[in-house]
């Protein structure tokens, strides 16, 4: 069994969607680079391209390192435990568990022959734990709870397209595959960040306001922006991107009115400008549609963060 609530077990799945989405892309590194993603040996994986998923490897890693998935070793198997009412870690099945699913619902996974642990959601106090999305087949819950699958599924059945091409035809048509693969990605990826904004409330309210309004504004900001700023995504300048403009700690109640004066002035921007957006759309003030206006999407420009991610 595969435990979704360890950080070592949502390694595995990301190990195995980027195993088992490769393409021939012409600078891609040869398979026996590959080891599975450990704290110990993120600059390895970070050295590796080619394929668009090492973005959300990645920003998961983040998460982990500073503090967002609330993680407890333990003493004996010393793995990382998950606990399902944090918020970045409720969010992150939909980047994860979600398309691991597809990918082995396709016959794509490289860890055929396992089922997912999602036993923790029982052990939990969780009073909605149908809302975790753990079936490729329904039933779902709403309208956004089926265009998270199928953007996924859209996503992934375009890879084994891709992958069943020899490798002249596939080079014959990079230029054009490549941004086509980004958009699609994008579209899967926004619609798991809806999702997640429609139901994991309850987990988000248990954050400090700070970190709310920074989530928020950062899931919205991020629905805003064009396929385009990751169509030459590598995972070197994510891993930088990570390390240089997110906050590398939670944000607490009591630096309410601060302005987080330990972080670097560019994490200090980004956490001003996406708590910005938060606010506004906790408020109301950009209506229901969950997209960032592009006057959230100029705030962030001075913070970096949409320069940074058009440059990896």
């Amino acid at each position: 069994m595969l435990d979704i609530w360890t950080f070592e077990g949502r390694s595995r799945i990301y190990e195995s969607l980027i195993e088992s989405s490769r393409l021939p892309w012409s600078n891609q590194d040869s398979k026996s680079s590959y080891t599975t993603l450990s704290l110990a040996n993120i600059e390895t994986w970070s050295a590796h391209s080619g394929n668009l998923l090492w973005g959300l490897a990645l920003q998961f890693v983040w998460q982990f390192q500073s503090g967002r998935h609330y993680c407890v070793q333990d003493p004996e198997t010393l793995l990382h435990a998950i606990p399902p009412t944090a918020w970045w870690s409720s969010m992150n099945t939909c980047h994860s568990v979600v398309p691991w699913l597809v990918a082995q619902s396709l016959n794509l996974g490289s860890l055929k022959g396992q089922d997912l642990d999602n036993s923790y959601v029982g052990r939990s106090c969780h009073p909605l734990p149908a809302r975790f999305p753990v079936s490729t087949r329904g039933p779902f819950t709403s309208a956004t709870h089926e265009t998270m699958f199928t953007r996924w599924h859209t996503y992934f059945s375009e890879v084994a397209r891709l992958q069943a091409l020899s490798i002249s035809e596939f080079h014959s048509q990079e230029d054009d595959i490549r941004p086509q693969l980004a958009h699609l990605l994008w579209e899967a990826h926004a619609s798991g960040l809806r999702y997640g904004l429609e139901v994991f409330e309850p987990e988000l309210r248990c954050q400090s306001q700070p970190e709310v309004e920074m989530g928020v504004g950062f899931c919205n900001t991020v629905i805003g922006l064009k396929a385009n700023y990751i169509e030459t995504t590598s995972p070197a300048g994510i891993l930088q991107l990570n390390r240089t403009i997110l906050p590398q700690r939670v944000l607490t109640s009591f630096e309410m009115e601060k302005a987080f004066s330990d972080l670097p002035i560019q994490q200090q921007k980004f956490v001003s400008a996406t708590r910005k957006v938060g606010r506004r759309v906790l408020t109301g003030r950009y209506g229901a549609a969950l997209r960032t206006p592009l006057d959230a999407l100029t705030a962030l420009e001075s913070s970096g963060f949409a320069k940074s991610i058009s440059k990896l």
